[in-house]
């Protein structure tokens, strides 16, 4: 596993080591970590160059890349090479991208997060003592509140723990967007 030092360069200062680590893994996948942590010393680097530097072949580099930069959190720039008249293109990550991207990713966790609230809030279910199965309103109201497996009534189900451990992640999610602000 790629560990990023705590100093990063130009305005990476701004974002934690885990908010580019979580951006990463969740929107390009964890094989691209050894990229950008290259990315984020040299400032920009052919793809050539990163394919040297860390011992793979180009396509696979190249992979990495498109996959970045589909995600907008690359640029590049192209250069002619003198010698051959070819076409060489820089590679440079795109700090403001990043802190997009993990505000996005938070938006959605809320969204998710709110919407289980408001549903297991609403939602009355039912279980039987043996923990066999549990059951909507109405699938108890229809079994005549007895458990389909086991044959025991169901008793009303309790989930107060469970919002409130949903309202704590809510808590979190809403203080990491107010510290990106």
């Amino acid at each position: 596993m790629i560990k990023f030092k705590k100093t990063l360069p130009f305005s990476f200062t701004m974002l934690s080591v885990s908010i580019i680590r979580d951006v990463i893994i969740s929107e390009v996948g964890d094989d691209a970590l050894k990229l950008v942590e290259h990315l984020k010393k040299h400032k920009e680097s052919s793809d050539f160059s990163l394919a040297e530097a860390l011992g793979e072949d180009i396509n696979s580099v190249r992979n990495k890349l498109y996959r970045l930069q589909q995600q907008n959190l690359i640029g590049f720039t192209k250069r002619k090479d003198e010698e051959k008249g070819w076409y060489v293109y820089f590679w440079f990550l795109k700090p403001d991208s990043f802190r997009y991207a993990y505000k996005k990713m938070l938006e959605t966790k809320l969204r998710k997060v709110e919407e289980a609230i408001n549903r297991k809030s609403s939602e009355s279910l039912y279980q039987c003592s043996e923990g066999c199965t549990r059951l909507s309103s109405d699938e108890a109201l229809s079994r005549n509140y007895v458990c389909p497996d086991c044959g025991n009534l169901v008793e009303p189900l309790d989930n107060s723990k469970e919002i409130l451990k949903l309202k704590s992640q809510k808590n979190k999610l809403m203080k990491s967007m107010e510290k990106l602000v």
